[in-house]
Order: C-alpha cells, then sequence, then structure tokens
C-alpha cells in the first residue's frame, strides 16, 4: 500500500514538475485549462496524501462506520 501511495505522489509530482500552467491567466485555449485542471487536480491529491492521519476515538469510528454502514 505504500508503494502504490508513492506511485500515486510520483505521478502527481511528474505532472506539476512538467507544465508552466499555475494559474487561469496563463491559459490561452481549452488545452490549457486542461492542463491547469490536471494541475488542480494533482495538488489536490498530494495534499490529501501529505495529511497527517487524525486520532479518532473509538466513539468517532463507531459513528462513522455505522453511517457507512447505513449507506450515507
Amino acid at each position: 500500500m505504500v508503494s502504490d501511495i508513492n506511485n500515486i505522489k510520483a505521478i502527481c509530482q511528474e505532472a506539476l514538475d512538467n507544465t508552466d500552467i499555475k494559474s487561469e491567466t496563463l491559459c490561452d485555449d481549452t488545452h490549457d485549462y486542461y492542463l491547469l485542471g490536471k494541475v488542480d487536480l494533482a495538488n489536490e491529491i498530494l495534499n490529501e496524501l501529505n495529511k497527517k492521519p487524525k486520532d479518532i476515538t473509538q466513539k468517532e469510528w463507531v459513528k462513522g462506520y455505522k453511517k457507512w454502514k447505513e449507506g450515507k
């Protein structure tokens, strides 16, 4: 699993390193907007993967499990 996460991080970092489109003001055409969306997505994924896991109490875990079990 760690290896999978590292592969995802590498793919996201590669997407960020291989484009100069970092803001909407640099977009000239539809392809540039596509690249900007790709950069935004890569940033979001990296931010989530780099977050430290939250320590949860057993009560919080049970509550989350019940919601998942109910399909909410």
